[in-house]
């Protein structure tokens, strides 16, 4: 069982919102970010180490996050 897969196998929308998720890692923890968007920590540790989300979960996320345009 791999830990950590690479960006290749990962939709470029699981990228961007890893990004977004990584930058705002800068001044919050995961937990903060997961209680803000209301998601499950475990899920924004899969995302940060590039584990494939499903789509609907992308969707909630970046939603969240306010990037809108990532999930049209």
């Amino acid at each position: 069982m791999r830990i950590y897969q690479n960006f290749e196998s990962c939709s470029e929308k699981q990228i961007a919102v890893c990004h977004a998720v990584t930058a705002l890692q800068a001044r919050w923890s995961l937990d903060a970010i997961a209680k803000q968007i209301q998601v499950s920590v475990m899920v924004l540790v899969d995302l940060v180490t590039h584990e494939r989300v499903a789509s609907s979960v992308l969707n909630k996320i970046a939603c969240g996050l306010g990037l809108n345009e990532v999930v049209a």
